[in-house]
């Protein structure tokens, strides 16, 4: 009798993040001691998973990765270091970035430029609920002009097809800097989480992460686990981050 052939051996992922780089790329030495920058980190990351023979891993970042804080990326932020920094994640082989308060906060021109140097390098920045206006929009909406920021990401790695979204809490644009965000509006959180898990696996993804930025270190990780438990089987993510 034919021998039926063995099952196919499940696809490997491995997901690499980092989160609130705030516009970073050397760690200061604390005690004498430094675990080194954001480049030599990623690099031991990547050679750690190649020593173990394990795929070429997925890498995102979390979250504000370009600038300090809401309120110091409107006062202090320069182009010109967030600009090496987009050109480091470039070069440490960032899969896609979300988008966080501190980088919605900063102000149009700034935003315009950096993004610029983000969609020249073709390197995706996910904000999945944020929807601005057609005109007048706010400072904070530059995060959207020209197609610079997606609402998702989706991409294939080793066979195996990987969407991302990131989600931020539908009251941003109350909280961050008055008048930054004034006029966009940022749709409910699991509406839009359920509606873009389904929308990606229709699309061919596998693999369904789900970045969410709703949290405060006070609250972590309640607001998220609210938002995943209360979804329908068919519209939770594969992974979430927080």
């Amino acid at each position: 009798s034919p021998v039926a052939p063995p099952p196919a051996a499940t696809p490997e992922v491995i997901l690499l993040h980092t989160s609130d780089l705030e516009g970073s790329l050397i760690e200061a030495p604390c005690g004498g001691k430094s675990s080194g920058g954001l480049l030599p980190r990623v690099a031991a990351a990547r050679a750690k998973v190649a020593g173990s023979g394990g795929p070429e891993p997925v890498l995102l970042d979390a979250g504000d990765a370009l600038f300090p804080s809401a309120v110091v990326s409107q006062l202090t932020a320069e182009a010109a270091p967030a600009k090496a920094l987009v050109a480091a994640l470039k070069t440490a082989r960032y899969d896609a970035l979300a988008v966080g308060d501190a980088t919605l906060a900063a102000s149009k021109s700034l935003l315009a430029t950096v993004l610029g140097a983000a969609r020249d390098a073709e390197l995706p920045m996910i904000a999945s609920n944020l929807a601005c206006p057609a005109e007048d929009a706010p400072a904070g909406c530059a995060v959207g002009a020209a197609g610079s920021t997606a609402n998702q990401a989706l991409f294939e790695r080793g066979g195996v097809k990987i969407g991302v979204l990131n989600v931020l809490p539908q009251s941003l644009g109350d909280e961050v800097t008055p008048g930054v965000l004034a006029g966009a509006e940022f749709a409910a959180p699991a509406e839009v989480t359920q509606t873009r898990v389904k929308a990606l696996r229709s699309e061919g993804a596998d693999l369904v992460v789900l970045v969410s930025n709703l949290d405060e270190p006070s609250t972590a990780p309640r607001l998220t686990l609210e938002l995943v438990q209360g979804l329908a089987e068919d519209g939770r993510p594969d992974v979430v981050i927080t």
